[in-house]
């Protein structure tokens, strides 16, 4: 499968959001003349109202999480890291912990990045400024 693979949608899929499927899922037949989700799709979600599309994560939602929280502690810290340094380390976890995960042979790259930003809207990739001259000149041992 190609990187930049671009999925085109048939029919009817998911023209709804997740917020009308919930408030759908208590009266069917109401709901779906109100709503505009079809009878049968209300039926099946009747049960379980999550909702995903696509493939799951690659990595366990809870390891996933420690991943991004150490990435958040450390821009706290003043040490940005950037999306280069979170792959490396998260190809360097899963191989020591020896994760299986849902894909054979998983190696952490850009499109898991994607992912992974698209799950936690918090993170941010920022360009840092360029230290001054004067500044760095002042961080001389003999000067602090």
């Amino acid at each position: 499968m190609p990187k930049k693979y671009v999925h085109t949608k048939r029919g009817n899929t998911m023209r709804y959001s997740v917020s009308d499927l919930q408030k759908a899922v208590d009266g069917i037949r109401k709901a779906s003349e109100t709503f505009p989700v079809p009878k049968s799709t209300i039926a099946d979600h009747s049960e379980t109202v999550s909702v995903t599309q696509g493939r799951p994560p690659a990595l366990d939602p809870a390891l996933e999480m420690k991943i991004v929280n150490a990435g958040k502690r450390s821009a706290q810290l003043g040490i940005g890291l950037s999306r280069k340094q979170i792959i490396l380390r998260a190809n360097v976890l899963c191989q020591r912990t020896k994760i299986q995960s849902s894909y054979s042979k998983f190696h952490a790259g850009k499109d898991w990045w994607k992912g992974v930003c698209n799950r936690h809207k918090e993170l941010e990739v920022r360009t840092p400024e360029k230290l001054a001259s004067t500044r760095s000149r002042m961080m001389n041992n003999e000067v602090i």
